[in-house]
Order: structure tokens, then sequence, then C-alpha cells
């Protein structure tokens, strides 16, 4: 069977997403924000589409989540790959006006936060000789260690804006992305995600937005982290 709304759901239920809990800029990575995205999808405010590509996809004008090919039981780099497309859907929920790359970083921080918790082990030593993905997976495991994301320490931390802006470099410097300028804040006509069946959820989300700035959000390239 193809990835599917309920294996998405039991991702953003994963025990392990209490570890978790960090901000860049205005985006807070952790279970309570991850919760409210499982509250969109349930609700059907956020649609969950199986997907036929190798990597999953979150659209913010469509508000969906394409997952990627593949089939259950989920193998822990694929939980990851869902957990990146829903901390972008984070963004989208709180109508957050934050530049893409930005968007990518808190989206490959919590991937690989995720993957270390579920699976310790020493980060990589060296992107000497390693391609633009080598070198951005190293350098989000120096941030990941700087700031204990990985360890009861780190939790409640926010990463500075010198470190967001030289990991936003580091995506820049991707192939997928080099077309993103560290400024881009996306299409102006996607504007958070619409509350349809919950009254309560609508008037929160409506006194949220009211106070934050208009998210704008345009869907990134797809690049999978094996």
């Amino acid at each position: 069977m193809p990835i599917t709304r309920d294996d998405v759901l039991a991702v953003l239920a994963d025990p392990l997403l209490s570890r978790m809990n960090f901000s860049i800029g205005e985006i807070f990575v952790n279970a309570r924000e991850y919760g409210k995205v499982a509250e969109y999808i349930r609700d059907g405010d956020i649609g969950v589409i199986p997907g036929k590509d190798p990597v999953a996809y979150y659209d913010g004008r469509l508000n969906t989540i394409e997952t990627q090919q593949g089939n259950g039981p989920l193998g822990l780099a694929d939980r990851a790959q869902i957990l990146h497309e829903c901390t972008h859907a984070i963004a989208d929920i709180n109508a957050l006006a934050v530049p893409r790359l930005n968007d990518e970083v808190a989206g490959y921080l919590a991937q690989l936060t995720y993957m270390h918790l579920a699976n310790p082990g020493p980060f990589p030593a060296s992107a000497k000789g390693a391609g633009p993905l080598g070198r951005l997976v190293v350098a989000m495991g120096e941030v990941i260690q700087k700031y204990s994301l990985h360890q009861p320490t780190g939790l409640g931390v926010s990463i500075s804006d010198l470190d967001i802006w030289k990991l936003a470099t580091d995506v820049h410097r991707m192939p997928l992305y080099a077309r993103i300028k560290l400024s881009d804040m996306g299409n102006p006509k996607s504007r958070g995600v619409p509350v349809k069946n919950n009254q309560m959820r609508a008037l929160r989300a409506a006194l949220t937005q009211g106070r934050r700035q208009t998210h704008t959000y345009t869907p990134s390239p797809r690049i999978a982290i094996f």
C-alpha cells in the first residue's frame, strides 16, 4: 500500500517529538506545533495525497502533503522526510512571514534532529570532498551539536540569526535551491491554511494570524536525505 494519511498522523504522534523543542526565527519546532498539523490533517484542512515520487512534498497553495513513493511500515528516513514536510506546514498554519530558505533550514534541522534522536550515533566529522548535500548535512549536524538539539539541555533553545543565515546559505548552494534568493519570501497569493471544519480552531487561527505578519509560502524543490 502507498504511504497514506494514517502514516503521516503516526509520524506526528511519535513520542520522540516530545524531545524536540527549538526555534528558527518565528518557526517553533515542537510537539505542540506538530499536534496542530495533525489537527488540520484530521479535520481535512490539510490533505494527504499518496505520491509516486521518491520524496515527499508540502504544497502551501493547495494545503496538501504529497507523500513519497513507498510502502509501510515506514523506515526512519521515510518518517523523517514526512516530518520535514510537516515542518513546512507549521509555518503555513501559523501564517508566518519567513524567508523560504529559512523554512527549509527548519525542515532540515527537524528532519536530522529526529533521525539522530531515533538512531543516536556519531555525527559526520568533515565535509571534505562532499557535495552540496553532504556539506549541508555536516553543517546541520554541527548546529544540532552546538545547541544540543538532541539532548534535554537543548529544549527550548533558539537558533541564532547568524547560524540560520549560514545554514540558509548552505541550502542555497544546493542546485535545487540555487534560484531562491536569501530574501525570497515566496508567493503572496499563498496565505496560511483556511479552516473549514472546526469553528473553535478557526477562531484561534484568526486571532493568531491577526497578531502576525502573513506568511507567504511557495512550494520548494524536493530533495531527500537518506
